[in-house]
């Protein structure tokens, strides 16, 4: 969710999970059935979106980076 974890911070998980020998990450967009953080439930779908340019980051250190749909 765009608003529990930012580019930066994605890039910095990134980082984390390759010094652990991560080689694939799965990505998937936050769905709000069940949470009750109203907050993250009425936050814009687009502050979560990973676009080409993060995801080139991303698997500049993660090689195998996808990301799922709803």
């Amino acid at each position: 969710h765009g608003a529990l974890t930012s580019r930066a911070g994605m890039v910095e998980l990134a980082r984390e999970l390759a010094a652990r020998g991560v080689r694939r990450w799965i990505l998937q967009p936050f769905r709000a059935a069940g949470c009750a953080t109203e907050t993250l439930v009425d936050a814009p779908a687009s502050d979560a979106i990973v676009d080409a340019g993060l995801l080139a980051q991303l698997r500049l250190l993660v090689p195998d980076v996808e990301v799922r749909g709803d």
